[in-house]
């Protein structure tokens, strides 16, 4: 957690099972003194006294509210919860945040079959999006490969790259494996609690620590591998590891300007994420 301006901002990773977790998260952080001020890629907190503050943490039902911008029918959605007593602060994606101070005040309820289709369709589209990355991730393994028995080639290099892929594989496979068996127990829960007529199960309390421990092994897979491939771009002068880099270098560009909202609208953000995973494949096509 990084402190700026006297105000604090925290990495949160969660998945839409987690939701509940979050608003305990949030609580917590009143109760500590800090109340959340903005709820986008990262959480940002202001000082404020002590206090007990309900959070409500809630995927917005309404068709679009994935939206960078919030739309009309949004706003109807934010302005019915304010009328109950709720105060919004935030929405990342289609997850919005309200908070309030009064107990007597009622739980924000929407369709908690539809939560369970919006985690199910979630989940299968990360399981594709997951396949796509390890195919991408296959051909240069299966390019590396074919280097390494070329006599022409570093071939103790290629089988080291190849190795890397490998590993960056499995881990891959073995996240999407932990995640849809995760998803999968919270799914029967939900629904079995949905038939009886009682509200879905909570999180275990540290599910939001595994997250976050989780996303920074992560990065640091892909620090380690930023660095390995600039050493060998400026030490080794490689001119494979030279294009990796400016490679990545490249897909840094479209992606922070999704992921810090510079792109209002949802469909650009597709569009540019299409393109750049389009010149990926294109150029692996060419290397092989």
């Amino acid at each position: 957690m990084s402190k700026k301006n006297g105000t604090k901002k925290e990495f949160l990773p969660f998945y839409l099972t987690d939701l509940d977790a979050v608003a305990r998260h949030f609580e917590e952080k009143a109760a500590e003194g800090w109340m959340l001020k903005s709820f986008l890629n990262t959480c940002e907190y202001e000082p404020c006294e002590p206090k007990h503050v309900r959070f409500n943490v809630v995927q917005c039902p309404v068709k679009g509210s994935d939206n960078a911008k919030i739309s009309e029918a949004s706003r109807e959605f934010i302005d019915l919860c304010e009328e109950s007593g709720w105060r919004f602060i935030d929405h990342r994606g289609a997850v919005y945040a309200f908070c309030c101070e009064n107990d007597d005040v009622p739980d924000i309820i929407t369709d908690e079959l539809q939560r369970v289709e919006a985690v199910e369709k979630a989940g299968r589209n990360n399981t594709l999006f997951t396949f796509l990355i390890g195919f991408l991730i296959g051909a240069q393994i299966y390019s590396y490969i074919r280097r390494a028995v070329d006599p022409g080639d570093d071939r103790m290099m290629s089988i080291g790259i190849a190795l890397f892929f490998a590993l960056m594989l499995i881990l891959l496979f073995c996240g999407m494996y932990i995640n849809r068996i995760n998803e999968r127990k919270w799914r029967e829960k939900a629904i079995d609690a949905i038939e009886a007529g009682e509200p879905i199960p909570p999180s275990e309390g540290n599910v939001l620590k595994k997250r976050r421990i989780t996303a920074v092994i992560f990065i640091v897979i892909l620090i380690a591998a930023a660095l390995g491939l600039l050493a060998n771009a400026l030490i080794f002068s490689n001119p494979a590891a030279r294009c990796y880099l400016l490679s990545a270098l490249a897909a840094a560009v479209p992606f922070a300007l999704i992921f810090n909202k510079l792109i209002k609208r949802k469909k650009a953000g597709k569009r540019i994420t299409i393109a750049f995973i389009g010149a990926i494949i294109g150029w692996i096509v060419l290397q092989l």
